[in-house]
């Protein structure tokens, strides 16, 4: 199956989330080499979907003191990863 650029980044990101652990929207740009801007679409294209849960970290919460979002990936996501995967 071939998929455009931004679908493959989204794929990307699924497979980077998929340890059902909370990943911050930072660690995923670092990881994928994305700006932030990119990753804040395709994350709230993911959550439409109802592929990724997102989190809104309030800057009380965040050790940097600044508000931040971050994801883990749903129960939808990991079926869809491992349709991709066959």
């Amino acid at each position: 199956m071939r998929f455009l650029k931004s679908d493959q980044l989204k794929i990307q990101v699924l497979k980077h989330v998929q340890d059902n652990k909370w990943h911050s929207y930072y660690e995923i740009q670092q990881s994928l080499g994305i700006n932030y801007n990119s990753l804040k679409k395709h994350m709230d294209f993911l959550e439409s979907l109802g592929l990724v849960e997102l989190s809104l970290v309030s800057p009380d919460e965040s050790s940097t003191g600044k508000g931040s979002y971050r994801t883990k990936i749903t129960d939808a996501g990991k079926i869809l990863i491992k349709k991709l995967s066959k």
